[in-house]
């Protein structure tokens, strides 16, 4: 996706955040459970060739994280930072730029700052997916992911790991989709009406690269207000489009627990552009405010060849 994936990848919870617990929460509404395999199983084809009735226009997004809500015991006094989110449209494929950075204030005085930049490029017909996304802690570097997955002529995929030094393959089923074919398969249910559906993704966010992702989607947005926007985004050509409130929750795959790893929300327009976004941890949350949109072209494929 984008958002989702970004979210994945900035997963310091225990190590950075030093919360505890990190994603013990009482949600505000019911939890969606992962379903068995074979329950989100759709037609090869309808998976490996994301669906192409829904696009989302070329952009470049900045938010302007802050701290939302924060229990007592949280450990966290304040959150400041910035988000930015670039999708290009590049021929035959997605490429997405997107690097979060953060600083965390403590109750106990002490601060920290982290931050999560990535690149990723995915074919629009579903069969190979680039990927490379890195953790620092300050100016340090404290994880690194880097690789490639491809699918054969059934669908069935492998991702080999280039970073870390100890290189790994794994292997995933047909039914599994990369980020931005779960972007748009999100937007294609929710113009379909379809409230709720779970589904396997790949993203190469962490050592597994796998994630179950269940996805509330609640009543379509049409007439959506101005004023909830910031100052700077008002009037933008980009957020005149219809929306839907977005629940997303992540759970470890064939995980047993039934509470999810943790959870984000976001109003997703038609475009593929979120209005607003808010990461769930549990004892705080993280909100995200739409601070600055430009529209990008669509790349000819000779420029696109230019694209990692």
């Amino acid at each position: 996706m984008g958002l989702a994936m970004l979210m994945r990848f900035f997963l310091f919870c225990t190590a950075l955040l030093m919360v505890s617990p990190c994603f013990a929460q009482e949600p505000a509404q019911p939890q969606p459970q992962p379903l068995p395999q074979e329950q989100v199983q759709l037609p090869v084809q309808q998976l490996v060739a994301p669906p192409q009735t829904v696009a989302v226009a070329p952009h470049t997004a900045t938010y302007k994280m802050t701290l939302g809500k924060a229990k007592a015991g949280s450990g966290v006094s304040n959150v400041t930072g910035t988000m930015i989110f670039d999708w290009q449209d590049v021929c035959d494929g997605w490429a997405i730029q997107q690097n979060m950075q953060l600083s965390f204030l403590y109750t106990e005085g002490e601060e920290s700052s982290v931050s999560s930049p990535a690149v990723t490029w995915e074919s629009k017909d579903g069969k190979a997916f680039n990927f490379h996304v890195k953790r620092l802690v300050g100016e340090q570097e404290d994880e690194a992911f880097k690789g490639r997955a491809k699918r054969d002529e059934k669908g069935a995929g492998l991702a080999h790991y280039t970073t870390p030094l100890e290189k790994r393959d794994i292997e995933f089923t047909s039914d599994v989709v990369f980020p931005s074919a779960h972007t748009l398969m999100i937007m294609q249910k929710a113009a379909a009406g379809e409230k709720m559906f779970t589904q396997r993704v790949f993203d190469g966010a962490d050592a597994e690269g796998l994630v179950d992702i269940s996805a509330f989607i609640g009543p379509r947005l049409d007439a959506l207000d101005d004023t909830a926007l910031a100052p700077e985004v008002r009037g933008n050509a980009l957020l005149t489009q219809q929306a839907w409130p977005i629940r997303l929750a992540f759970y470890k795959p064939q995980g047993a627990g039934s509470e999810p790893d943790y959870e984000m929300d976001f109003v997703l327009q038609s475009n593929g552009i979120a209005r607003s976004i808010t990461i769930d941890y549990g004892d705080f949350t993280i909100t995200g405010t739409l601070v600055k949109l430009e529209s990008q072209p669509a790349l000819s494929c000779a420029e696109g060849q230019k694209i990692p």
